[in-house]
């Protein structure tokens, strides 16, 4: 079996002790502004840190996958890693919300990958969870079904696209029944989870760039 150090290389700290990777999921604890500072030192370590991104972001699991957003917010924009990021974000990671946010200030095609998104209703990449046991899929995914990922997924796009201001597609999109339909289905409340990780992210690497 891979240890954390073969599979995340520089990022692997983020996943053996603490502050970790824990502490970036909601980025409200006392702890986050420590594990976005880690995140940071860790990308610095690497002469080539989008190698390390790039593996987290392979992975099935949602747990590397928000090391690696945390470390394209602060890194910027990367074409192969932004590839995979979307390739998360397309196969249904449980941090859709988080990964969309990161894309939302660092991907300079966001709104055209979004709005194509938000126009197929997110389908969701199933590939990745097929490939699991129910009990795999919901350690590595979390728990949803995949029209529940979908809604999720569209929430998050459509909150995002809203900071853009008004857009004339997504005001006929939000008119569509079956987009209603589709986003009340979001449990998650993902378009909440975008704004307060997004304002959070940006205040904690304000305050890091403050102090540095």
């Amino acid at each position: 079996m891979e240890t954390a150090q073969q599979r995340f290389g520089v990022f692997s700290p983020l996943f053996d002790s603490e502050p970790g990777y824990l502490e970036l999921l909601h980025l409200d604890g006392s702890k986050s502004n420590l594990a976005v500072s880690r995140v940071i030192e860790c990308g610095r370590l690497s002469s080539d840190p989008f190698l390390d991104i790039g593996r987290m972001l392979d992975e099935a699991n949602w747990r590397p996958h928000l090391v690696a957003a945390v470390a394209l917010s602060v890194l910027g924009y990367n074409r192969v890693a932004f590839t995979k990021l979307w390739s998360a974000f397309d196969a249904g990671s449980w941090v859709t919300p988080q990964l969309a946010a990161v894309a939302y200030l660092r991907d300079p095609d966001f709104s055209d990958r979004a709005r194509g998104r938000v126009q197929a209703r997110c389908a969701v990449d199933a590939s990745r969870l097929i490939q699991r046991s129910p009990v795999e899929r919901h350690v590595d995914f979390g728990p949803a079904g995949v029209r529940e990922r979908s809604a999720k997924a569209t929430s998050a796009l459509i909150y995002l696209l809203n900071l853009f201001g008004q857009l004339d597609w997504l005001t006929t999109e939000l008119a569509s029944p079956d987009l209603a339909s589709l986003m009340s289905e979001d449990r998650d409340k993902a378009s909440l989870v975008a704004e307060h990780w997004l304002g959070s992210l940006k205040t904690i690497l304000k305050s890091l760039v403050k102090t540095a």
